[in-house]
């Protein structure tokens, strides 16, 4: 039952990172390269987020320590749910130039290998 669980709630981080689009009414003063960088931080926030379910994933099948596992499994959904929800926020708006920078940047990225 808790691998069930690791996995929809694995299922449900991967959905709201490439569901994630929009942009923020206070980003139209920052500077184009300060928006790419921002952008590029929040992606790969997302991305890292992501690679850690992924890996933990990968060990649960391998490794009999489940509560280890599902310990560890809970930080990352604490550190990665609150700001993946703020990111969801921000880039919601996919019309804008923020929104489709972020979701060219977020298909790029997650069409690469986890470190």
């Amino acid at each position: 039952m808790q691998k069930i669980t690791k996995i929809i709630g694995a299922f449900m981080l991967s959905s709201l990172v490439l569901i994630s689009c929009g942009r923020t009414e206070d980003s139209k003063t920052v500077k184009q390269d300060d928006k790419l960088n921002i952008i590029e931080k929040d992606v790969v926030f997302l991305k890292d987020c992501v690679c850690e379910v992924m890996e933990i994933m990968a060990r649960d099948t391998i490794d009999s320590d489940s509560i280890a596992i599902n310990k560890e499994y809970v930080n990352v959904d604490e550190k990665c749910k609150k700001r993946s929800q703020e990111i969801h926020e921000k880039y919601k708006d996919i019309e804008s130039v923020e929104g489709k920078s972020f979701l060219k940047l977020m298909e790029t990225r997650m069409e690469e290998p986890c470190k």
